[in-house]
């Protein structure tokens, strides 16, 4: 609030080229502090396996982790590819669980773009679920893929 103080005193003043320059400051450490509250928002809310379908009849598996692309497997769809990623859906379950050190995993500059793309199609949050329903949700797509 203080460059917001200093324009309307340089205003006051009489300085209006100065308080037109204190404008656009105030105007663009506001628009700083919204993006980042975005952020921060995204990475409080997207840890999540996000399933995505492929047009091959393969999908892949997106570990979102503080709002980051942490980790990705292919889909799971029979009973030797779901033995094959499991340790890694183990691993994704942990780290889900832990919220000591969230964020800055090894994609950092993927918040932004996971944000966005969640924040523009929200409806594809039906597609996320939680790491330790892996296991469910495999069993789910192979009675999808044989039907």
């Amino acid at each position: 609030m203080q460059v917001q103080e200093s324009m309307e005193r340089a205003a006051r003043d009489l300085n209006f080229e100065h308080a037109a320059k204190l404008r656009d400051d105030w105007r663009s450490l506001n628009y700083l502090y919204r993006q980042l509250a975005w952020l921060a928002e995204a990475r409080g809310k997207y840890t999540f396996v996000y399933s995505v379908p492929g047009h091959d009849g393969l999908g892949t598996w997106y570990f979102i982790r503080a709002g980051e692309v942490n980790d990705v497997v292919s889909a799971p769809t029979c009973p030797a590819t779901y033995g094959a990623v499991r340790k890694t859906v183990k691993r994704w379950a942990v780290a889900a669980e832990q919220t000591v050190d969230r964020g800055h995993g090894p994609y950092p500059h993927t918040l932004s773009l996971v944000a966005s793309w969640f924040r523009k199609n929200g409806a594809q949050l039906q597609r996320a679920f939680p790491p330790a329903e892996a296991g469910r949700k495999y069993r789910g797509l192979a009675r999808s893929a044989v039907a």
